[in-house]
Protein backbone atom coordinates (compact mmCIF):
# COMPACT_ATOMS: atom_id res chain seq x y z
CA UNK A 1 0.00 0.00 0.00
CA UNK A 2 2.82 2.39 0.79
CA UNK A 3 4.32 1.83 -2.69
CA UNK A 4 1.01 2.90 -4.26
CA UNK A 5 0.95 6.08 -2.17
CA UNK A 6 4.59 6.79 -3.07
CA UNK A 7 3.87 6.23 -6.79
CA UNK A 8 0.84 8.50 -6.63
CA UNK A 9 2.94 11.18 -4.88
CA UNK A 10 5.62 10.96 -7.60
CA UNK A 11 2.94 11.16 -10.29
CA UNK A 12 1.41 14.24 -8.65
CA UNK A 13 4.85 15.84 -8.35
CA UNK A 14 5.58 15.15 -12.05
CA UNK A 15 2.30 16.71 -13.20
CA UNK A 16 2.74 19.68 -10.84
CA UNK A 17 6.18 20.42 -12.34
CA UNK A 18 4.89 19.89 -15.88
CA UNK A 19 1.92 22.22 -15.30
CA UNK A 20 4.23 24.82 -13.77
CA UNK A 21 6.51 24.69 -16.84
CA UNK A 22 3.52 25.01 -19.18
CA UNK A 23 2.19 27.99 -17.23
CA UNK A 24 5.60 29.69 -17.34
CA UNK A 25 5.84 29.03 -21.10
CA UNK A 26 2.39 30.48 -21.64
CA UNK A 27 3.21 33.55 -19.54
CA UNK A 28 6.42 34.11 -21.53
CA UNK A 29 4.51 33.82 -24.82
CA UNK A 30 1.91 36.29 -23.56
CA UNK A 31 4.67 38.68 -22.46
CA UNK A 32 6.34 38.48 -25.88
CA UNK A 33 3.01 39.00 -27.64
CA UNK A 34 2.22 42.02 -25.45
CA UNK A 35 5.68 43.44 -26.16
CA UNK A 36 5.19 42.93 -29.91
CA UNK A 37 1.68 44.45 -29.80
CA UNK A 38 3.00 47.50 -27.92
CA UNK A 39 5.76 47.98 -30.51
CA UNK A 40 3.20 47.73 -33.32
CA UNK A 41 0.91 50.22 -31.59
CA UNK A 42 3.77 52.71 -31.17
CA UNK A 43 4.81 52.28 -34.79
CA UNK A 44 1.25 52.90 -36.00
CA UNK A 45 0.96 55.92 -33.71
CA UNK A 46 4.23 57.56 -34.81
CA UNK A 47 4.77 56.21 -38.34
CA UNK A 48 5.39 59.02 -40.80
CA UNK A 49 4.76 61.76 -38.24
CA UNK A 50 7.14 64.66 -37.79
CA UNK A 51 9.31 64.32 -34.68
CA UNK A 52 9.34 68.11 -34.32
CA UNK A 53 5.67 69.07 -34.59
CA UNK A 54 3.80 65.77 -34.91
CA UNK A 55 2.14 66.49 -38.26
CA UNK A 56 2.06 64.02 -41.14
CA UNK A 57 5.26 63.46 -43.14
CA UNK A 58 5.11 63.05 -46.91
CA UNK A 59 7.74 61.12 -48.80
CA UNK A 60 9.40 62.96 -51.68
CA UNK A 61 12.28 62.16 -53.97
CA UNK A 62 15.12 64.66 -54.05
CA UNK A 63 17.83 64.00 -56.65
CA UNK A 64 16.84 60.32 -56.63
CA UNK A 65 16.91 59.99 -52.84
CA UNK A 66 13.79 59.47 -50.72
CA UNK A 67 13.26 62.10 -48.04
CA UNK A 68 10.38 62.69 -45.66
CA UNK A 69 9.08 66.27 -45.50
CA UNK A 70 6.69 67.79 -43.00
CA UNK A 71 4.03 69.95 -44.64
CA UNK A 72 3.59 71.95 -41.44
CA UNK A 73 7.08 72.95 -40.26
CA UNK A 74 8.78 72.07 -43.60
CA UNK A 75 11.35 69.90 -41.83
CA UNK A 76 13.17 67.36 -43.97
CA UNK A 77 14.14 63.99 -42.52
CA UNK A 78 16.47 61.32 -43.86
CA UNK A 79 17.07 57.80 -42.66
CA UNK A 80 20.63 56.98 -41.59
CA UNK A 81 21.01 54.60 -44.53
CA UNK A 82 20.06 57.40 -46.93
CA UNK A 83 22.58 59.84 -45.43
CA UNK A 84 25.39 57.46 -46.36
CA UNK A 85 24.13 57.36 -49.97
CA UNK A 86 24.17 61.14 -50.47
CA UNK A 87 26.33 62.18 -53.44
CA UNK A 88 29.35 64.19 -52.43
CA UNK A 89 31.14 66.80 -54.54
CA UNK A 90 34.82 66.28 -55.22
CA UNK A 91 35.68 69.98 -55.16
CA UNK A 92 37.04 71.71 -52.06
CA UNK A 93 34.10 74.04 -51.57
CA UNK A 94 31.69 72.81 -48.95
CA UNK A 95 28.44 72.06 -50.71
CA UNK A 96 25.22 71.64 -48.80
CA UNK A 97 25.27 67.86 -49.26
CA UNK A 98 28.92 67.61 -48.16
CA UNK A 99 28.22 69.62 -45.03
CA UNK A 100 25.08 67.64 -44.35
CA UNK A 101 26.94 64.37 -44.80
CA UNK A 102 29.67 65.51 -42.40
CA UNK A 103 27.14 66.60 -39.80
CA UNK A 104 24.88 63.56 -39.98
CA UNK A 105 27.33 60.89 -41.03
CA UNK A 106 30.04 61.94 -38.63
CA UNK A 107 32.81 61.58 -41.17
CA UNK A 108 34.95 64.08 -42.96
CA UNK A 109 35.04 64.07 -46.75
CA UNK A 110 38.36 65.08 -48.31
Amino acid sequence: MEAVVRAKHLENEYFYKRDLELIQEQQEQERLKAQHDEAQKLKELHWMHCPKCGHQLHELTCEGHPVARCESCLGVFLEASEVAKLPLKEDTSASFLTTLHELLGGGSVS
